[in-house]
């Protein structure tokens, strides 16, 4: 127990603590945009979405998380997660990120071609997405869906349908990737449930 303001209060105990849950993404304003949604909703994690304008290469996302643990530990139970594209990227930069990430018991997920698709999936089955293989193209698609959609995300635009882009892109990833999808398709599903899961 301790006094503050001439009141009892109880220290904080490490059952109280809840997990970290990094999320370090490629871009700057949309996917922090879209995970910072769930900050309040969680409750199991707080929820972190550390980003830098202009440093969206694979290794320099990679350093924003481990900057963030220069300030920080990192306690048992908190989770990274790494959130790239595919498009502009060879594979031999995601193949060294993708390493780093498994010797630190982080986690990659990946959108190919980009973290549009991924939002697409809140409007579309996976069928209707075939002509889509570059960000240009899945840009231009979302906006019907979104007109407003230029380089800011309204959640409340996206919110009911979360689930059902899950499932659409679980069905897509069959057989489960074990890196990223080589064709068109997301793994950012996978990081979506375990935020779904920890609201419930």
């Amino acid at each position: 127990m301790a006094y503050k303001n001439g009141r009892l209060r109880r220290k904080p105990s490490d059952r109280e603590y809840k997990q970290l849950l990094l999320i370090s993404s490629e871009g700057s304003v949309i996917e922090p945009s879209y995970f910072k949604y769930f900050k309040r909703k969680s409750k199991k994690y707080t929820i972190e979405t550390p980003s830098k304008r202009y440093r969206s290469a694979p290794r320099q996302v990679l350093e924003r998380v481990e900057d963030h643990f220069k300030e920080y530990n990192r306690k048992k139970g908190d989770a990274v997660y790494l959130v790239l594209d595919r498009d502009q990227w060879n594979e031999g930069d995601l193949n060294d990120v993708l390493r780093k990430c498994r010797e630190k018991g982080y986690l990659l997920v990946v959108s190919n071609p980009c973290f549009e698709y991924w939002l697409l999936l809140h409007f579309e089955e996976t069928s209707k997405l075939k002509s889509l293989n570059n960000c240009g193209k899945c840009k231009t698609r979302l906006r019907k869906h979104l007109p407003n959609y230029r380089k800011r995300l309204v959640m409340r635009n996206l919110e009911r349908s979360i689930v059902d882009a899950i499932s659409r892109a679980e069905q897509q990833d069959q057989p489960l990737c074990d890196d990223w999808p080589k064709t068109r398709g997301t793994t950012v599903y996978r990081l979506v449930k375990v935020i779904v899961d920890s609201c419930e």
